[in-house]
Parts: C-alpha cells; sequence; structure tokens
C-alpha cells in the first residue's frame, strides 16, 4: 500500500510498521516484504481453515471476500478494481456475509468463539482488551511516537 507509518488495519487486527521504523521487541512480528506486521490472533490462512471445516461439517451458508472475486466485490462494494484487489488482501480477519438462518448463526457464534475467533468488530475490542502486555507496548509506539 506505499504507507511509511505505522498503521492499524482490519478493523484493528493487524498492526503494520515499516522495517526498521521501531527496533522490534517481539518475537511474534515477522517480516512481509518491508513491513513488521503483527497479528493480533489467528492468521487469515487459519481463518480460512476454520470457515471451511465449519461450512462443510454444519452446512453453514455464508459468503466470504475468499469466495468471490475481485470483480464482484468491486461491483459489490462500489470499488474500483484497485481498491477491491487491495480489500481482498487480508492478513487476520474475513469479512463474510451471513445467509443462514439466526439458529444457525447462533451456533456459528460458539464454534467461532471456542477456536479463538469472533463475528464483530465489538467482540474483538474485547479479546484485544485481553492482549499480552507487550502488544500493548507495540500499539503505544504506534499510536504515540515520540
Amino acid at each position: 500500500m506505499n504507507i511509511d507509518t505505522p498503521h492499524v488495519s482490519e478493523n484493528g487486527s493487524v498492526v503494520s510498521i515499516p522495517a526498521g521504523y521501531f527496533p522490534s521487541r517481539n518475537s511474534d512480528i515477522r517480516i512481509n516484504i518491508s513491513v513488521e506486521t503483527q497479528l493480533f490472533g489467528r492468521s487469515y490462512r487459519d481463518i480460512l481453515t476454520v470457515l471451511t471445516n465449519y461450512r462443510h461439517a454444519y452446512n453453514f451458508k455464508f459468503t466470504g471476500f475468499n469466495d468471490i472475486s475481485i470483480e464482484e466485490l468491486a461491483a459489490t462494494c462500489n470499488l474500483s478494481l484497485e481498491q477491491a484487489h487491495a480489500a481482498k488482501q487480508r492478513e487476520a480477519s474475513e469479512p463474510l456475509t451471513w445467509l443462514d438462518t439466526e439458529d444457525a448463526f447462533a451456533q456459528f457464534k460458539l464454534l467461532l468463539e471456542e477456536k479463538g475467533l469472533v463475528t464483530t468488530i465489538k467482540s474483538a475490542k474485547k479479546m484485544v482488551e485481553r492482549l499480552k502486555p507487550q502488544v500493548w507496548d507495540i500499539l503505544e509506539d504506534v499510536l504515540f511516537p515520540d
């Protein structure tokens, strides 16, 4: 995205810091091209695996970003193809549209919670509030640089 300052994305589940912006203090940080990325939860691959398994095991009906093309996303969300392509570059979240019953959604939410996943930003906020102290140190550096 060519952002040269630290930034938070995917509804707070990812903090990206340009390489060398701060000295690395956390072994959980991984290098992604020239950006250090701290995930605050499961990786995108892990999330897709959980969703795929639950979709098949329980026959849940939903559509996620991974299920649709860039063109479909652009048309659905009124984005340019470039914006839709950028939106599909996920690290730690999978937006989805629920197409099943409310009862099925209640079951789905419970199953996700068992795997440490949540379905709303409010629930994610509660998870972030319980993070390890070193995560708060990183966020403090991003939000309040010297």
